[in-house]
Order: C-alpha cells, then sequence, then structure tokens
C-alpha cells in the first residue's frame, strides 16, 4: 500500500475534503521532529515556508493518522513512524514545564516561538491526540503516552493562592516572564475536553471532582441558548472526541443538547442573514474563529446581529456533520458551486473566506483542519467516539463529570 491513497469510490465532497485535511498533516508535520506547522498556504510544496508549529495541530495530526488508518488512507508503518518521532520529541526536546507545553513551537527543534504561553487547552489537545495513538497501537507507543500524560501536573495550572479551594478552575497558561495568566477555563466554551483530561489524570495530579461544577453555564430564558453563543467551535471541540449525547452532567447539565442546539441556531442565523450576506446563501454556515479578511487577522465572530460580516470557516461545516449531517452536506455543495473553483485546493477549502468582500484565505490551519476531519469521522461511522474513550484517563475524567464514561 502507498503510504497515501484517494479511495476510488468517492462517495460525498465530505469525503474529499477529509482526505485533503489528511494529506494536510501529512505535508504538514516535520520530517524528523513529527510537529505539525500551525498553518501554511493552500499549495502544494507550501510545507515548511514558515518554522512556526503548534502543539494543537501536532496533537490532530495523530489524530488525523489513526483516522487514515481505519479509511484506508494512510499505511500503518507510514503512521507508526511518524507518531513515534512525536513521542521522542516531546520525550527530548519539546519546551515545557510541569507536563505542559509552549502553544507554538518551531516545528524542527521544538523550541518555543513567538513569545507564546505554555497552554493549558492546546496541551490538553496535544494528549487527546496522543491517547488515541496509545488506544490504536498499544505496545510501547501506549507506555510512552501514559508517562508523558503522568507528568502533567493538573493542580501546578489550577494557580492557587493560600485560601483558594482545591477545586479552582484551571489557569489558560502560563509565562516564564510574567507567570499565570489571569484567565481561566471557567465558563462555557471549547474547554470541556481539558477537564476530561484534568479529572482523570494520575494522582497526584488529578483535580477533585468538584471542579466540573465550578465550571459555569448561563441560559439565556428568552432563547433557551447557553450564553454566550461563541464561534461554533465552541461545540465542536470536544464533540470531535466523545458522545455524551443523552447523558447529563454532575451538575444536571445535557452538554450535547446544548452542542445540538448551538449548531441549529448557527444553521438558522446563517439563513435567516443569507438576504444581506452572500456568503451565506443556498445553506451556507460557519461563523467561527479563524482567519478574517484584512486588516483584522485571525479572530472570533459569533451568530449573534452585530458581531459577524460574512466570514465563514469551510472547516467548521465539515465538523459539524456530527451533529447535522443534511444541513453540513447542503453547505458543502454550496459552497462548491460558489467558489470551488476559486477557492478549493490540495487541503480542501481555505481557512476562512468572505464573498461579501470578495475575499478568499490563502492558508489553512492544522487546528480547524483536525477538528473538521474528526467531524467526519464521528459522522462517518463513530470511529473516535468508539475509540478515544477506552482509555482510563478518559473513562475516570468522564464518571468524574458525571458521565458513564463508556
Amino acid at each position: 500500500m502507498r503510504s497515501f491513497t484517494v479511495e476510488t469510490r468517492r462517495t460525498s465532497n465530505a469525503d474529499d475534503m477529509a482526505q485533503r485535511a489528511l494529506r494536510f498533516f501529512l505535508d504538514a508535520s516535520h520530517p524528523e521532529s513529527g510537529l505539525t506547522l500551525d498553518r501554511t498556504k493552500n499549495t502544494l510544496g507550501s510545507a515548511g515556508q514558515t518554522r512556526i508549529a503548534s502543539i494543537a495541530a501536532t496533537g490532530y495530526a495523530i489524530t488525523a493518522f489513526c483516522i487514515g488508518i481505519h479509511y484506508g488512507w494512510l499505511d500503518r508503518r507510514t503512521a507508526v513512524s511518524r507518531i513515534e518521532r512525536v513521542l521522542t520529541t516531546i520525550e527530548t526536546t519539546l519546551d515545557g514545564k510541569a507536563g505542559f507545553y509552549y502553544h507554538f513551537i518551531d516545528w524542527e527543534t521544538g523550541k518555543r516561538e513567538w513569545n507564546s504561553e505554555l497552554s493549558s487547552i492546546d496541551t490538553a489537545l496535544l494528549q487527546l491526540g496522543l491517547i488515541m495513538a496509545g488506544n490504536v497501537f498499544g505496545g510501547a507507543i501506549a507506555e510512552r503516552v501514559n508517562a508523558i500524560l503522568a507528568k502533567t501536573d493538573w493542580q501546578w495550572m489550577q494557580n492557587r493562592k493560600a485560601g483558594d479551594a482545591s477545586d479552582s478552575c484551571v489557569s489558560m497558561g502560563w509565562k516564564p516572564e510574567s507567570g499565570f495568566l489571569d484567565s481561566r477555563w471557567d465558563h462555557y466554551d471549547e474547554s470541556p475536553c481539558l477537564y476530561i483530561l484534568a479529572l482523570g489524570a494520575q494522582s497526584p495530579h488529578r483535580l477533585p471532582a468538584s471542579t466540573w461544577k465550578n465550571w459555569k453555564t448561563i441560559t439565556d430564558p428568552k432563547t433557551g441558548l447557553y450564553e454566550p453563543i461563541g464561534p461554533i467551535f465552541w461545540s465542536q471541540m470536544t464533540a470531535g472526541y466523545v458522545n455524551i449525547k443523552g447523558q447529563r452532567d454532575s451538575a444536571g447539565r445535557d452538554l450535547w443538547m446544548i452542542w445540538q442546539r448551538s449548531h441549529a441556531h448557527h444553521i438558522r442565523f446563517c439563513k435567516e442573514q443569507s438576504a444581506r450576506f452572500k456568503t451565506y446563501r443556498d445553506g451556507v454556515f460557519g461563523i467561527n474563529a479563524c482567519d478574517q479578511p484584512p486588516p483584522v487577522g485571525y479572530g472570533a465572530q459569533e451568530a449573534v446581529e452585530g458581531r459577524h460580516d460574512g466570514t465563514i470557516a469551510p472547516t467548521a461545516i465539515l465538523a459539524a456533520r456530527m451533529f447535522d449531517r443534511n444541513a453540513a452536506d447542503k453547505a458543502l455543495a454550496a459552497l462548491h458551486a460558489h467558489v470551488g473553483k476559486q477557492a478549493y485546493g490540495p487541503y480542501g477549502f481555505p481557512n476562512a473566506l468572505n464573498e461579501d468582500k470578495n475575499w478568499i484565505d490563502p492558508d489553512v490551519l492544522g487546528l480547524d483542519l483536525g477538528m473538521a476531519i474528526c467531524g467526519y469521522a464521528n459522522a462517518r461511522d463513530g470511529y473516535i467516539w468508539k475509540t478515544f474513550t477506552k482509555h482510563t484517563v478518559v473513562q475516570t475524567g468522564l464518571r468524574a463529570m458525571g458521565y458513564s464514561g463508556k
């Protein structure tokens, strides 16, 4: 088998987009360190023109390799070799402290870049991929993954001061120049996946189960939606790894319903706005945190009046397939009809586009392609959901949050 192949019986736009996402992770991962670029141009041969990797993209690359094996797109030997390189880099040269790693690193050396923080959420995203690899390959890979997980001191990342409760929410990060960041993961956003790991970690680094109850959700009494509504990836990141449909947590919350309702709102909102914003025509949606038309750069938009400008992230459409396959497939077909010839490249659609401003992002981002391929795999056959939750850390963490752990 070739190291990468395309299915001869492609059945949908989603299949092709997922395969192109895998191609990104293969092309954008360093041949020696295994670290994956944060972003690159949506053209072949562009990998290596930048040196900035991210630990989040690296975690998603590992998951993407597992997906590639599962569907016959990638041979096992290639995947194992690449994952072993990442493990060696983490064990030997990746900059970090207390089991956490810097958000952005040099893709060859693993050294800190851009004055970035030790990131709790991005470390979690790296570890989600590692857990997938441990579950898929077992043996020595699983042992190395478990050793890495065991070093992560979640209690240290709480940044507790004298008198602070032992179930304080986790800090967003730490910098050697200034210490812990002021912000915490303490309310509705993308962070439930982080708490699965923190509440499931080995002693003495595990957080108390009551920590999860301090993560707050607020319901708008008029709409029934949870506020803030946020970019759509808030309801996709954790859902890409765990299926908690029909379950309530220890605080009585149905998080899956929140995510489902968020998707329905985003889709409906874009339809209602389609007369004003050309990008949203024919069922296209995907208001997200992504690149924005110049001069803004990267930023977050919401499906809320006054908080969007017609910019969408096509990867969010593929990720949404695990919640609403029909709406996602309709949106992908419409997007191909509208801008496919101009925008669809070797790694799929770009990170973002805005037809109203005649703007197509030249880049793709590993973080978003990772969420997209996860959503694709779960919509196809639940592959990640079935595989990821086999790990003891995941099962322990889910149970601590009030879920079944299965």
